[in-house]
C-alpha cells in the first residue's frame, strides 16, 4: 500500500477557500477606491497659469490678475506678476493677500519686499505688506528692499532670488 505526501483532497479544497478571498479583496479594494473618489480627492481644479501648481483656495499666498471683466488665478504674487510683467498680460489689476492680516487688496495699496525669509509656494516671493507695516517686515524678516507695484518691472521680477 502507498501512501501520498499531500493528498488530493486537501489541494482541491485550498483552491476553493482562496477564490472567494479574491472576490472579497477585489470587492474591498473597489469600496476603497469609490470612498477614496467619494470623499473630495479631487485632480480638477484651477491651476496657475505660470507654473501649473494647484491653486488652494485657502491660501494667502493666492493672487489674481483682473484681466477685463475676467478673473485670472494664480498660486502666488510671484507668477502673477510674472505673467503680467514678463509675458505680457494685459491686466488692469492685480489683487493679493496682505501678509500681516491675509485680507484682499489691491496690490497698489500694499508694498512688495523682495529678499525676505519669508518663502511662498514656489520659494522667494514679493510677499505684500501693507505700507505702515514695511520697515517691520524688513526687521523681522530680512528683507532686502522694499518696493511699489509700479517699480516692479519685468527685469525685478526675472532676478528674485
Amino acid at each position: 500500500m502507498t501512501r501520498r505526501a499531500h493528498p488530493t483532497p486537501a489541494r482541491g479544497r485550498a483552491a476553493r477557500d482562496l477564490a472567494p478571498s479574491i472576490g472579497r479583496r477585489a470587492a474591498c479594494a473597489t469600496l476603497a477606491a469609490l470612498a477614496l473618489a467619494a470623499s473630495g480627492c479631487k485632480r480638477g481644479g484651477a491651476r496657475c497659469a505660470t507654473c501649473g501648481m494647484a491653486i488652494d483656495p485657502k491660501s494667502t499666498w493666492s493672487a489674481t490678475l483682473v484681466v477685463g471683466s475676467e478673473r485670472r488665478p494664480f498660486d502666488s504674487p510671484r507668477c502673477a506678476l510674472v505673467a503680467w510683467r514678463s509675458r505680457g498680460v494685459a491686466a488692469t489689476s492685480l489683487i493679493v493677500h496682505e501678509f500681516y492680516g491675509g485680507d484682499e487688496r489691491d496690490a497698489r495699496e500694499l508694498r512688495f519686499v523682495s529678499g525676505s525669509d519669508v518663502d511662498g509656494p514656489m520659494g522667494h516671493d514679493l510677499v505684500p505688506v501693507a505700507p505702515e507695516k514695511a520697515a517691520k517686515f524688513m526687521a523681522d524678516h530680512t528683507g532686502e528692499r522694499v518696493l511699489t507695484l509700479d517699480e516692479i518691472t519685468a527685469d525685478v521680477v526675472q532676478h528674485l532670488p
